[in-house]
């Protein structure tokens, strides 16, 4: 599979393409939240659309599996999807799974609105170091 792109989205991938073995997010998944803003120079709702309209997306950690954080996304949006390997890898998973990861507002919060507060303090503590070295 050398279809599609690691850091967005690509339809070329289909769910038929990808094993749907994984049981926990990766550690740079972006469902769960770890580092705000880190969506690999997309938009938040690319990564919601992808959801919503049910496209396969490879985990960034093992790309050979669908993203185990996007399965729990969906099943946390209520969206079930059509394709029935998806909806069965859907199925598989309990109530409390799909709280691993962040609900539809708080994740485009997160890489919006919590990005630029995350990395303006970021930038205000560089700035404090380097006036406290003066």
């Amino acid at each position: 599979m050398d279809n599609y792109d690691y850091e967005g989205i690509n339809v070329d991938v289909e769910h038929e393409d990808l094993e749907h073995n994984l049981r926990t997010p990766c550690r740079e998944c972006p469902f769960v939240g770890k580092i705000p803003g880190w969506l690999g120079g997309e938009e938040p709702e690319r990564f919601v659309n992808n959801a919503r309209f049910d496209q396969a997306y490879p985990c960034h950690l093992h790309p050979d599996s669908q993203c185990c954080g996007q399965t729990l996304f969906m099943n946390r949006m209520a969206k079930l999807s059509r394709n029935p390997i998806m909806s069965e890898y859907q199925k598989s998973f309990g109530d409390a799974d799909q709280m691993k990861v962040l609900a539809l507002q708080d994740f485009v919060h997160h890489h919006t609105i919590g990005a630029k507060e995350f990395f303006k303090k970021s930038e205000n503590d560089l700035d404090k170091q380097s006036s406290d070295m003066v």
